[in-house]
């Protein structure tokens, strides 16, 4: 897959505003940030639709990998075409789940303090986090790229 992906995300006081480029993205962000509240979002919406309170448009299917997630399966599960995933889910930092991934031909968006992805092909620009801002109806929250000093120009993220 390449191209642009948008993904929003509705709730009753934020949006969230999402733009996949990349095979590998990591939005990175201290507590308090809104990457769990994301995934509960995305998760919610997964399983109840509407009922959630949430609403998805995406031109993508998804699927939100969680600790009892059989990973294995997920990743040749051709119901998804893009899978998010929060940094306490700890099968992530395993290189089965790494090497598995960039075999894939899903989009992997991992919500992640710091970390080690060693054995994921992320690119220069593919680190994000997340910049909201207040609305007269709530909160908009969108991607911006990190700033970081010297580039790695590996294929591997190691943040």
């Amino acid at each position: 897959m390449t191209g642009k992906h948008t993904i929003t995300v509705h709730g009753k006081r934020f949006d969230y505003e999402l733009e996949i480029t990349r095979k590998v993205t990591v939005i990175k962000g201290n507590s308090g940030t809104g990457k769990t509240m994301l995934i509960n979002a995305l998760q919610g919406y997964a399983t109840d639709k509407r009922k959630s309170g949430y609403v998805v448009y995406s031109d993508l299917n998804f699927g939100v990998l969680s600790k009892d997630s059989r990973w294995n399966l997920d990743l040749t599960d051709s119901r998804y075409d893009i899978l998010f995933v929060d940094e306490n889910v700890e099968y992530i930092y395993t290189k089965a789940f790494q090497v598995e991934f960039a075999n894939s031909d899903k989009y992997l968006v991992v919500m992640s303090r710091s970390g080690s992805f060693e054995y994921l092909p992320c690119a220069m620009g593919s680190v994000y986090k997340f910049k909201t801002k207040k609305t007269d109806n709530g909160f908009i929250t969108s991607m911006v790229e990190v700033e970081r000093g010297i580039r790695d120009k590996r294929a591997s993220c190691s943040l």
